[in-house]
C-alpha cells in the first residue's frame, strides 16, 4: 500500500480538509459558521450510546457541513434560485441521452409473426422439470488421483444408468447427497433461477427419460435423470415471451453496438487506478486540484476517465455503495472504471449524433429538484421563521444544532440529500480540521467518566431529599 501514498496525498486537497494548520479549537467551518471542538464534545458527551471515536467525529464534521450549508443557502434564497443544479439534472439528462440513443443504434428486427415466434418459444420455453440425480463428492484435500477415481466411478454409474439400470436404486446405492438418496435422488419439479447454474443448465436440456454428461457443480459431481418435464402452453405465453425475445434483440443490437465502440477504441485502465479510485469512493473530495482532477484512470483512443469524471461518478453513489470500495480487490475496480468509462464513451458518441436534452426540459427538471429539496429541509426545520431577536445567522446555528441533535439522539433521520452535500460544497467555503478529531474523542470520553462518576456519588448523610407527594 505504501507505494501509492505520493497518488493519495496527490488527491487531497486543502479545501476539502484543512489538516495542516487547522485552528485547534475548530472542527469545521461553513461559510462564517463553525463548529468548535466544544459544541461537538457536547454533542458526544450527552449521547453515550454513541462511540467517541475519530470516524464518528468525522460524520458529524460531515452533517454539519453539509446541513449548515443547506441551511445558510436556503436562509438566503428560499427559492434556491441562485443554486447551480447542474450535477444534480445530469442524471436524469444522461438517461434521456441513452435511451434516445437506444432507439437510433438497435437494428435487430423485433418484428416476429406467429410462426417464427412459435417456433423459437418450441426452443428455448424451459417450464419445469422434475428430475433425479446421483451426486458424488471429492474428499477434502482430494490428490488428482483421488480425484479421478471419484469421475471415473461417476462414469461408470452414468454408464450403468444409460444401459437401463434402475437410476433410482443407483441413487439410493450410491449417490452421497443425504436429502434425496432416500427417495432414488428425487428432486422433485424445479423452475429455472432454483438451481445452481451448472446444473440447470445440464437438467433442462434433458427430455424425460434422458441422462446428462457428468455435471460439476460445488458440490461435486451429478448424474441428472428427467424424468417429467412441463412446458407452458404458448397461447398463454405469446405476449409476455414475445416482449421477451425483443427485448434480447435490442440487448443484443447494443451489446454489438457497445462492443464496435470500444472495441477500435483500445480502452486500458491505468497502473495505480484501482487504487487511486478506492481513495476517492470512500471519501470523495468535492474540488480537486487541475492537476489531481486530470489523472488519468482509464484511456482509450481519443479520450480519458479522469480521477475528476470518476469523482463525478462516486457523488451519485450513497455511503453504503462507497464504502464497499474499502473491500473490493483491484479487479472488481478495475472492471466498474471499465463501466464508467464506457458509459462515458456512448454518451459522446450520442452528443457527436446529435443527441441531447432540450434547455427547457432540464430547467423543468431542475425546477422539480428544487422543491423536494425545500420540501425536504422544512420537512427537517432548516427553514422557518426567526424568532424575536434573532439574527438570520442566529437562526441557521440554531436550527442546525437542533437537527442534529435529533439525528444523535436517535429522535431524527438522516436527509435523503442525493448529491446535494457536493453541489453546496462545490459553491461554497467550507473547511474540515482532522486535526482535531482526537482532541474531541479525548474530551468526550473524560467529561462522560465525569457525568458518570457525577451520578454514582453516593449522597451526604443529613442531605435533605424531597418526598414525593402521596394522596391520602
Amino acid at each position: 500500500m505504501k507505494r501509492f501514498l505520493p497518488l493519495v496525498l496527490l488527491l487531497v486537497t486543502v479545501t476539502a480538509c484543512d489538516a495542516i494548520g487547522a485552528h485547534t479549537g475548530t472542527v469545521a467551518r461553513a461559510g462564517q459558521y463553525e463548529l468548535t471542538v466544544d459544541g461537538t464534545v457536547d454533542m458526544l458527551a450527552e449521547n453515550p450510546g454513541i462511540p467517541a471515536s475519530t470516524e464518528v467525529t468525522a460524520s458529524i464534521a460531515d452533517l454539519w457541513v453539509d446541513y449548515t450549508l443547506l441551511a445558510d443557502v436556503l436562509s438566503r434564497d428560499l427559492a434556491l434560485a441562485g443554486l447551480d443544479l447542474d450535477p444534480l439534472v445530469e442524471p436524469y439528462t444522461e438517461q434521456r441521452i441513452f435511451m434516445e440513443l437506444r432507439e437510433q443504434v438497435v437494428t435487430q428486427d423485433t418484428v416476429m409473426d406467429e410462426a417464427e415466434l412459435r417456433r423459437l418459444f418450441e426452443e428455448q420455453a424451459t417450464g419445469r422439470v422434475r428430475a433425479r440425480h446421483i451426486l458424488l463428492r471429492y474428499p477434502d484435500d482430494a490428490s488428482p488421483a483421488q480425484r479421478e477415481r471419484v469421475q471415473q466411478e461417476a462414469d461408470d454409474l452414468r454408464q450403468r444408468a444409460i444401459e437401463g439400470e434402475d437410476f433410482s436404486e443407483l441413487a439410493r446405492r450410491y449417490s452421497e447427497d443425504p436429502g434425496s438418496a432416500p427417495q432414488g435422488g428425487d428432486l422433485g419439479w424445479f423452475e429455472p433461477g432454483m438451481m445452481v447454474p451448472q446444473f440447470e443448465q445440464a437438467a433442462f436440456r434433458l427430455q424425460p427419460g434422458q441422462v446428462s454428461e457428468v455435471t460439476e457443480t460445488l458440490f461435486g459431481l451429478h448424474i441428472i435423470k428427467v424424468d417429467e418435464r412441463e412446458t407452458p402452453a404458448f397461447d398463454e405465453q405469446r405476449e409476455e415471451f414475445r416482449r421477451r425475445v425483443a427485448e434480447d434483440r435490442r440487448q443484443q443490437s447494443l451489446s454489438e453496438y457497445v462492443d464496435g465502440l470500444t472495441g477500435p477504441a483500445g480502452m486500458r485502465t491505468e497502473k495505480g487506478a484501482a487504487e487511486a479510485a478506492r481513495n476517492l469512493a470512500v471519501r470523495p473530495t468535492p474540488r480537486l486540484a487541475s492537476r489531481a482532477a486530470a489523472r488519468q484512470l482509464v484511456t482509450w483512443q481519443g479520450g480519458a476517465l479522469t480521477a475528476g469524471d470518476f469523482v463525478k461518478f462516486t457523488q451519485r453513489m450513497q455511503p453504503q455503495q462507497r464504502a464497499q470500495f474499502e473491500t473490493a480487490g483491484d479487479e472488481q475496480i478495475e472492471a466498474l472504471l471499465m463501466d464508467v468509462a464506457t458509459n462515458q464513451l456512448v454518451l459522446d458518441d450520442a452528443r457527436s449524433r446529435g443527441i441531447n436534452v432540450p434547455q427547457e426540459e432540464r430547467d423543468s427538471v431542475a425546477a422539480l429538484i428544487r422543491e423536494e429539496i425545500i420540501e425536504v429541509a422544512e420537512f427537517a426545520g432548516l427553514v422557518g421563521e426567526l424568532q424575536e431577536g434573532e439574527t438570520r445567522s442566529q437562526a441557521v446555528e440554531r436550527r442546525v444544532t437542533t437537527f442534529m441533535a435529533g439525528i444523535l439522539a436517535g429522535e431524527q433521520g438522516l436527509l435523503p440529500l442525493g448529491g446535494l452535500p457536493y453541489v453546496l460544497r462545490q459553491q461554497a467555503d467550507w473547511r474540515i480540521h482532522e486535526r482535531t478529531f482526537p482532541t474531541v474523542v479525548q474530551r468526550a470520553e473524560t467529561k462522560r467518566e465525569q457525568k458518570a462518576d457525577q451520578e454514582l456519588r453516593p449522597i451526604p448523610p443529613g442531605t435533605d431529599l424531597p418526598l414525593p407527594d402521596i394522596d391520602p
